[in-house]
C-alpha cells in the first residue's frame, strides 16, 4: 500500500435511493448514542449505529455535511460504508 493510500479512506454513503458519496477522504466524524466519534485512516475495524449527521474532511480540505437521521456505519481495511435510513 503506498504511502498516499495510508493517508485516507475510501467512503461510500448511501441509502434506498442510491449513492449520495463515494471518493476518498481524510477522515470522518459521527455521533451515535456514545457521543463523537472520529474514524481516521487505517482504523481498526468498526461498526457504528448513527443519529445526527456525518462530516466528511475532503482531500482538499473541504468539508462536507450528510445528514444521518439514521444509519449504520461499517470500517473494514480502511473502507468506510455508510448506509442512511438503516439502523
Amino acid at each position: 500500500m503506498s504511502k498516499e493510500r495510508l493517508k485516507q479512506l475510501h467512503l461510500t454513503v448511501r441509502n434506498r435511493e442510491g449513492i449520495l458519496f463515494e471518493g476518498e477522504v481524510v477522515s470522518i466524524s459521527g455521533v451515535n448514542v456514545k457521543g463523537k466519534f472520529d474514524v481516521l485512516p487505517l482504523h481498526g475495524n468498526f461498526i457504528a449505529l448513527l443519529d445526527q449527521e456525518l462530516v466528511v474532511r475532503k482531500l482538499d480540505k473541504s468539508e462536507e455535511m450528510i445528514k444521518v437521521p439514521r444509519g449504520v456505519l461499517k470500517v473494514v481495511a480502511n473502507k468506510v460504508e455508510v448506509l442512511v435510513g438503516v439502523g
